[in-house]
């Protein structure tokens, strides 16, 4: 018998978020909520979270080419 499902993995994590209604009767994914998984595993947001409850965080710059990858390194040193 199955009682629980733990993952272990952020790609299980990701997994059994998205499908955990799939889960047959009277087994348990033990998750927090979607919204919970979808921000610690989305580096940008996980960020974002904690700046706005005054946890530091390392200064970042997004780059996308070679001229913002440049610009990032010049203002980051």
């Amino acid at each position: 018998d199955l009682d629980a499902v733990i993952p272990v993995s952020e790609s299980a994590v990701r997994l059994l978020s998205a499908h955990r209604d799939a889960a047959p009767a009277g087994v348990r994914v033990v998750l927090p909520s979607a919204r919970v998984v979808e921000i610690c595993t989305a580096k940008e947001a996980m960020f974002d979270l904690c700046e706005s409850i005054g946890v530091p965080v390392a200064t970042r710059r997004l780059a996308v080419d070679r001229d913002t990858l440049k610009a990032a390194v010049e203002a980051i040193g």
